[in-house]
């Protein structure tokens, strides 16, 4: 349905490509022979831990925002090890994940 949307989504044959070869998806989907039949895994950028896929210049806004928002935590005095912290954290790398090739880690 996104691809209806965006033009820069990819199709559900791509998605479905990259779904059976991403890491965080159910194992259950990677091992059904029907599925790799019809999908051959294919890496595909923008996959996120939730299957979703993502366009690359808004995770890069996304990114940019958690940067501030843990410039804002730190100034307000919070501790890296906080829940806050961590979750900031987690999803400023996990952007730099889904587009390796694009998103610098900071």
């Amino acid at each position: 349905m996104a691809s209806e949307f965006d033009e820069q989504h990819p199709s559900f044959p791509d998605y479905g490509c990259g779904l059976m070869a991403y890491k965080h998806a159910p194992d259950h989907l990677k091992r059904d022979r029907e599925l790799l039949a019809e999908f051959s895994p294919r890496r595909l950028d923008g996959l996120d831990r939730f299957l979703r896929w993502n366009r690359a210049d808004r995770l890069i806004e996304i990114q940019r925002k958690l940067i501030r928002q843990r410039e804002d935590l730190k100034r307000l005095g919070m501790p890296d090890d906080c829940p806050w912290m961590k979750t900031t954290n987690q999803l400023i790398a996990d952007a730099s994940e889904i587009y390796p090739n694009i998103i610098p880690l900071p």
